[in-house]
């Protein structure tokens, strides 16, 4: 007798238990080919597709259950983090939208999207998003240090160190809290409180490219150019920089003789050209050139 839908669905999900993936992937297909609007199928199909890394296979998975059960708020969480994996931050903003229209006190569903937004820059809105999930959850760190980071962003500097503090007051070995306390204290010119952080957040972390990078920038605003460019060699492996050229590396060899340094459009930003053009030792400013 043929098997049914809901029968071969569940041989799938033992396999993927398994990690027999492209087993598992078999029989989701085949229960979709005996039932094709068999939304669980769909659903599964998509998780084991995200696991093998076909994001573009797993997203058009998640569609179809959308189409077949549009209020499946599971779905479209998933859908929402898959999106947002590939890059596609406004289309995973709108998934964890409808998240939060379905499910108004799900808290979860507004911290993803008040990161969505964050990624898109929409600051404000994400902060609106991060405090609707910190009313929700109060005592979630990591929520807190989303709205705090959001409230840097819009210079509520004030309402995004208490947020911040709160954070590490409840996860003390949050790196991501310090680090973000770190950005906010830097914006305000604090540059000790914001190393004593970012020192923090590596030393919980010491693989954070972002709080390296931002520990270096504190260096080199300080005038510690010899600890500060090593540490800004971090920038390079930072998700959304992209090296479309070789670029220079400072060794630390021959430093007093340096006299300029040639900065690459695509990296250096005015804040970062701002802190590397201060004097340097002997009297010696650092100059910028344009290469095209």
């Amino acid at each position: 007798m043929t098997a049914t839908a809901p029968e071969l669905t569940s041989r799938g999900v033992a396999l993927a238990r398994e990690q027999r993936l492209r087993e598992a992937v078999e029989c989701f297909e085949q229960a979709i080919g005996v039932d094709p609007d068999f939304a669980l199928a769909h659903r599964n199909l998509g998780y084991s597709r995200e696991l093998l890394g076909d994001m573009a296979a797993a997203i058009a998975s998640y569609r179809r259950v959308l189409e077949i059960n549009p209020a499946s708020i599971d779905v479209l969480k998933r859908l929402g983090e898959t999106l947002f994996k590939t890059g596609a931050h406004l289309q995973a903003a709108e998934c964890f939208e409808a998240v939060c229209r379905l499910a108004p006190d799900n808290s979860a569903g507004f911290n993803d999207l008040g990161v969505a937004l964050s990624k898109l820059k929409r600051h404000a809105e994400a902060a609106v998003a991060f405090r609707r999930a910190t009313e929700l959850s109060p005592d979630n760190a990591s929520f807190l240090t989303g709205l705090g980071a959001a409230l840097t962003s819009t210079n509520r500097h004030a309402e995004g160190e208490k947020c911040l503090l709160r954070a590490i007051e409840l996860s003390p070995n949050e790196p991501s809290a310090h680090s973000n306390l770190g950005i906010l204290y830097k914006q305000l010119g604090r540059l000790d409180d914001a190393l004593r952080h970012y020192n923090r957040a590596i030393e919980i972390k010491p693989d954070y490219p972002e709080a390296q990078k931002a520990r270096a920038l504190c260096l080199l605003l300080k005038g510690d150019f010899l600890a500060g460019w090593p540490g800004y060699e971090w920038r390079a492996q930072m998700g959304d920089l992209r090296f479309v050229h070789p670029t220079p590396r400072w060794t630390g060899a021959g430093w007093l003789s340096l006299v300029s340094l040639l900065c690459y459009r695509f990296w250096a930003t005015r804040r970062e050209s701002t802190c590397c053009s201060r004097r340097i030792s002997r009297g010696r400013r650092l100059t910028f050139g344009r290469r095209f």
